[in-house]
């Protein structure tokens, strides 16, 4: 089933990737656009006839794929060309297939922010001039044009709502909002956008009239920010509206504005003369905020869904349905794209040989952003089920908190991988610096993570930062005196990785510490004794201490005392000697340049020879084994030789036995003495 499925999918693929590639452009080679002239004839005739179906064949399905899309984006465009005053001189226009401007580029100006760009065999509109039409539209005054059937709908339903309202101002008496101050805006706003007493045309005073100049319109606009607001679920407190006429904003360049919510900042309050007003800005922002909130044309279903069924528990049964509907739709949809991208994912990680990437991290990144998804998914259609407006007001928030919140956790996991492919590359170079930097970098980034997760779930939860950071400053003082510790260690660990006193791997021994540095935290310092207990020295008092570094030595110094027995021949002394000088020669860890080896002393017992060497290697354990080697190829030279070691030993020695030769000393008398000295001090040549 899933090859099938699998399969269905690919196939859908290639259709897409076909009707892209192909699409409109196709139709579109069908015309003449071999050159600029011919796209600009083409353009005037089939503008000038109202056919921009027709017209929409000069623009690439990649800029714009959607048949109404790409219809309004011509109406746009002529109406850009006869505001601007674009005289259509199709004379003028170049007739060369290659044509080149001055710069060297096939872009063919039509006007300064309007172009034809060659692509392919074909000059067709270019996308810069897709890009820049609307704020050329907007430069020239242009309102853009609508989606033809959604605007005659909407004027058809405005029609209908403008009769329904002139019958009741007819009926009901006028009503003047005092708009004196925000707080009596808000009170006559809600007043008459409230089910019981619903009169738009009332409400629609808080609107400008120069902002808006018809009625119908700002009662329009009215209408969708009252529905977007209880889709929302946006709750007005109006103990925190201001009651002041001249009240000031602080926060906002001290202007007479109040945001009406935190949720949207977009939505405030702007005081023009004495009264108070929705602001020019709000007026425009509504339709596009009454869009995001019903996308896809969503509100237009609100008009067949029933309003007056018998409600349970506050709800009707068709709110019940889809709410049910919505939940196993956010399921499935969490449950597809987990099993999805964790899949594809894991496959392609296991093709690349990272199996351990693929199984300890994927599934803990994957689940979150799923789950975020399939939220967003949720918190996209909320306001098409109408519910209760508290309801969707702490559903609202705990969806909008949650959203950071998934979010968070997925960017948490993320360093972990960050942190992995940091360490690989670490492994490659010769320094352990980066070693360090790595455990280092994870903390800090997702001590960050954690940090700004928390700043957008208190601000999706209208939690006052401001307030909130004064707070902890005043109690800053009395946490930094308790913290003062662990900022002395974190300070104490930032010193340890400016001066570099040691890095991991390497032996240091301190004032009670010896041993090898595994790790170098925010806190502490993770070292492993000799003993392979785990010692956590505090950062501050590490940066305090005095620190021997072996791991620093170019050199690892051995000394030694070989003790030979007091029977050994002068001249076998000197070969033994000169064996041991061939002994550090010969091994490739000795340092060549820098040895002494000599027959040091007269001991009590022994003959002793000063074996003074430096070894070449970098960690205690090399150095062993270097001891070792030469150690070993010591002895097997005594043994060649014939040397013996000696140790401390005693011999009774007996002076007079009966029936033995004395064993009392015999000297030879002074001066045969002397002369056999000076035959000894004389040059080897006379002698």
């Amino acid at each position: 089933m899933r090859q099938l499925f699998a399969s269905k999918i690919v196939l859908f693929s290639l259709l897409i990737i076909i009707y892209l590639t192909q699409g409109y452009e196709a139709e579109a080679f069908q015309d003449n656009f071999s050159t600029p002239r011919a796209s600009v004839q083409y353009l005037k005739k089939y503008t000038d006839n109202g056919d921009y179906d027709a017209a929409s064949r000069l623009i690439s399905n990649r800029d714009i794929l959607l048949g109404k899309k790409r219809r309004q984006f011509i109406q746009d465009l002529r109406k850009a060309l006869d505001v601007s005053g674009y005289g259509w001189q199709i004379e003028l226009v170049p007739d060369e297939p290659d044509f080149k401007n001055q710069s060297g580029s096939s872009v063919y100006v039509i006007t300064a922010d309007i172009s034809l760009k060659k692509q392919g065999d074909n000059w067709l509109i270019s996308k810069q001039t897709i890009d820049n039409l609307p704020d050329l539209l907007s430069g020239l005054g242009v309102t853009p044009a609508k989606d033809e059937e959604k605007e005659s709908a909407r004027k058809e339903v405005n029609a209908a709502k403008t009769e329904d309202l002139r019958q009741k101002e007819k009926s009901l008496p006028e009503v003047k909002l005092d708009l004196s101050t925000p707080r009596n805006l808000v009170v006559g706003f809600s007043k008459y956008t409230s089910k019981e007493n619903w009169r738009p045309d009332i409400a629609q005073q808080v609107i400008y009239y120069k902002h808006l100049p018809h009625k119908e319109e700002r009662v329009e606009r009215i209408e969708q920010l009252i529905r977007f607001l209880n889709g929302k679920g946006v709750l007005i407190n109006l103990a925190e509206v201001p009651n002041e006429p001249d009240y000031v904003d602080t926060l906002h360049m001290d202007a007479h504005e109040y945001v009406i919510t935190p949720r949207f900042a977009e939505l405030y309050l702007q005081k023009i003369g004495d009264q108070w007003y929705l602001s020019e800005e709000t007026v425009k922002n509504i339709p596009e905020l009454f869009e995001k909130a019903f996308p896809f044309g969503s509100d237009r279903l609100l008009q067949y869904l029933p309003s007056n069924q018998t409600k349970y528990l506050g709800l009707m049964a068709w709110q019940y349905l889809a709410i049910l509907g919505l939940i196993i739709l956010s399921f499935v949809f969490h449950k597809v794209l987990n099993w999805g991208v964790h899949t594809l994912i894991t496959r392609i990680l296991f093709r690349v040989g990272q199996k351990k990437l693929a199984i300890s991290y994927v599934r803990p990144v994957v689940r979150p952003l799923s789950l975020l998804v399939a939220l967003a998914f949720v918190n996209m259609f909320l306001p098409i089920l109408q519910l209760p407006l508290e309801v969707s007001h702490y559903l609202g928030l705990a969806i909008s908190a949650s959203l950071p919140f998934f979010g968070t956790l997925a960017a948490y996991k993320i360093v972990d991988i960050v942190a992995l492919y940091f360490e690989r590359l670490a492994q490659k170079t010769e320094s352990t610096l980066d070693d360090q930097l790595v455990p280092l970098f994870r903390k800090i980034a997702k001590t960050f993570v954690i940090v700004i997760g928390a700043v957008f779930v208190m601000a999706n939860l209208n939690i006052k930062l401001v307030p909130l950071l004064a707070t902890l400053s005043i109690g800053g003082l009395a946490f930094a005196l308790a913290a003062q510790d662990t900022i002395k260690n974190f300070f104490g660990s930032l010193m340890i990785f400016v001066d570099k006193p040691f890095q991991v791997g390497q032996w240091i021994t301190a004032e009670g510490i010896d041993g090898t540095v595994e790790e170098v935290g925010l806190r502490s310092t993770r070292i492993r004794t000799f003993s392979n207990s785990l010692i956590y020295v505090p950062n501050g008092k590490l940066a305090d201490n005095t620190i021997d570094n072996h791991g620093l030595r170019a050199y690892r110094r051995y000394s030694t005392q070989l003790a030979i027995t007091y029977d050994t021949p002068p001249e076998l002394i000197e070969l033994f000697i000169e064996g041991l000088r061939k002994i550090v020669l010969e091994h490739p860890n000795t340092w060549k340049e820098n040895f002494h080896i000599y027959l040091n002393d007269l001991n009590s017992h022994s003959l002793d020879i000063k074996f003074y060497i430096f070894f070449e290697v970098p960690t205690w354990g090399d150095e062993l084994k270097a001891r070792h080697e030469v150690i070993l190829s010591v002895l097997k030279l005594a043994e060649k030789l014939g040397v013996h070691f000696a140790f401390p030993t005693q011999t009774l020695h007996i002076q007079d036995l009966p029936g033995q030769l004395s064993l009392a000393p015999t000297y030879p008398d002074a001066n045969k003495a002397r002369k056999t000295m000076d035959d000894f001090f004389k040059p080897n040549d006379s002698k």
